[in-house]
């Protein structure tokens, strides 16, 4: 297969594109046609229609009774391909001179229906959208190497389109190729394979230089390339001076914050993959106690997959995801990469449930509750904290540290990766503000002066700065850096830190303890 999907319309349907493309589903539709030649495109018995492994038709007027619309779905009907139909007309006998005219295929009647089972077919099948999803389920799901696997078979189903095509295909694989490369590049510094993370970049920077177009991407991967070279991978300093001066020619400051953050996610991850390679050690009391857990969290998968064949209500396939993570963890210990994988790939089907299903009545919400207490997901009762950590997740090492110290010297702290569960993220926010209003003080910590900008703990410290000056609060707030960041901060005076902080302590990360029980009483 060459495309996912093939869209059938007569008029311009970019809703329905967008949608398609937002849950990695790569399609082509008849208005991108119109610069072939007619007889040339049929006279290959539909080509792009044979390329593709669904088609989608819109079912409206215009569409049934245009010829060439016509002979679109006549060929998807010839070539076996699975015809799902957007029914767009509120004229009943439109709709039924469609059926009879092509009875098999499938009717939708709103977007959200189509895009889900467009999805969960696309994700059986060697397509663009499987592959991606599955790469992607195995990278997150830490199975690197699995993930190398399923991209170099995304990356030649891209160069078999563009062969395929000769050139007259409209859409650009080069943003395609491009998410590989960077995909590569990523998988290969977590295993600290820099070599490769140079050749990856260098490939995505030829790509890129070849086309106008993407000139912003060429400037963030030289970007990348350079930290690369300065941090990681050194290399001869007539090479670093040829990419510094090209990114002096071409400042951006975008494209150096985004080569910051994708290093920032790389090296959290590394330390997570060596984390899981020094814990895969076991011994028998331990292997005994990890198949109690297996054998738990297999019932759960057991417990939904019925809940499934009763009907699949509210929560289910988040609850299910939850268990077949927990699943894959367990795997990850022991060493079972082809147990990993497959609970890698159940992941990826759930995730193919693309629109959430909403609740329908009071009963469906009270089963998720059930569900979530079950899993060990409910949120915990917000009693009273005597601090509140704020932090970015690069710095949850750091504040893992002061938590601790805390629990240590007999107080209540609240961190959100000790004391919260897996939520969503409107819970996980709700969560969050009900803690902060319950705790006393409030101890920000960053090992980067730019941390101070992130949303989640600009948001923190101003709703505690608020409350202080509405005087519902009298607690103090402390910010610990590490001892390099605490010496620029004073040499500017503070000048170089949000207005709202500067009149209130600092304290270093390698001498807090002798300073924290002045501050948190």
């Amino acid at each position: 297969m060459i495309n996912d999907v093939f869209v059938i319309s007569y008029h311009n349907c970019n809703e329905l594109l967008t949608n398609l493309s937002t849950a990695g589903i790569f399609a082509v539709e008849t208005s991108g046609m119109f610069g072939v030649p007619e007889w040339d495109w049929w006279e290959t018995e539909g080509f792009y229609i044979d390329k593709s492994a669904l088609v989608i038709a819109i079912v409206d007027e215009k569409t049934i009774h245009d010829k060439t619309r016509c002979l679109a779905l006549n060929v998807a009907v010839k070539a076996n391909r699975p015809i799902y139909a957007l029914v767009q007309s509120n004229n009943p006998a439109i709709i039924e001179e469609f059926t009879s005219r092509w009875n098999g295929c499938t009717l939708f009647y709103n977007i959200k229906n189509l895009i889900e089972a467009t999805v969960s077919y696309l994700s059986t099948h060697n397509t663009f959208a499987s592959l991606y999803i599955r790469a992607n389920s195995y990278f997150n799901c830490g199975l690197y190497q699995e993930s190398l696997d399923v991209y170099k078979s995304y990356f030649d189903m891209v160069k078999n389109r563009k062969n395929a095509f000769y050139g007259i295909y409209r859409n650009d694989s080069i943003l395609e190729q491009c998410r590989i490369f960077e995909l590569a590049a990523s998988i290969h510094f977590i295993l600290e394979e820099y070599q490769k993370v140079e050749y990856f970049l260098q490939q995505k920077i030829k790509l890129c230089k070849s086309n106008s177009k993407y000139a912003k991407k060429t400037i963030l991967a030289y970007y990348m390339l350079l930290i690369l070279y300065q941090e990681y991978h050194p290399v001869s300093p007539k090479k670093i001076e040829q990419i510094v001066s090209f990114c002096d020619k071409n400042k951006e400051l975008s494209a150096m914050q985004e080569a910051k953050l994708f290093y920032e996610k790389c090296l959290r991850l590394q330390q997570k993959h060596k984390n899981h390679l020094n814990s895969s050690t076991i011994d028998a009391q331990d292997n005994n106690l990890l198949n109690i857990i297996a054998e738990h969290v297999e019932a759960s998968i057991k417990l939904f997959e019925e809940l499934k064949k009763q009907g699949c209500y509210l929560g289910y396939d988040e609850c299910l995801s939850i268990s077949y993570k927990r699943l894959l963890d367990y795997c990850r210990i022991i060493g079972d990469n082809t147990l990993a994988t497959r609970c890698a790939d159940a992941i990826a089907r759930i995730n193919t449930n693309y629109y959430k299903k909403e609740a329908s009545c009071e009963e469906a919400k009270l089963n998720y509750k059930c569900i979530k207490a079950y899993l060990g997901q409910t949120i915990p009762d917000s009693g009273h904290y005597d601090a509140f950590i704020s932090h970015k997740s690069t710095d949850t090492d750091l504040a893992i540290k002061v938590y601790n110290f805390l629990k240590i010297k007999g107080k209540v702290p609240f961190l959100d990766k000790m004391d919260l569960p897996i939520l969503g993220t409107s819970e996980y926010r709700n969560a969050i503000l009900e803690s902060l209003d319950n705790s006393s003080h409030f101890i920000l910590i960053a090992s980067a002066l730019e941390f101070l900008n992130s949303p989640w703990i600009k948001e923190e410290f101003n709703l505690f700065c608020d409350e202080k000056r509405e005087g519902r609060k009298n607690g103090n707030l402390l910010m610990i850096f590490p001892q390099k960041l605490c010496e620029e901060i004073f040499a500017s005076n503070k000048s170089n830190i949000p207005i709202q902080l500067r009149s209130f302590e600092i304290v270093s990360i390698e001498d807090f303890e002798e300073n924290l029980h002045k501050y948190i009483v």
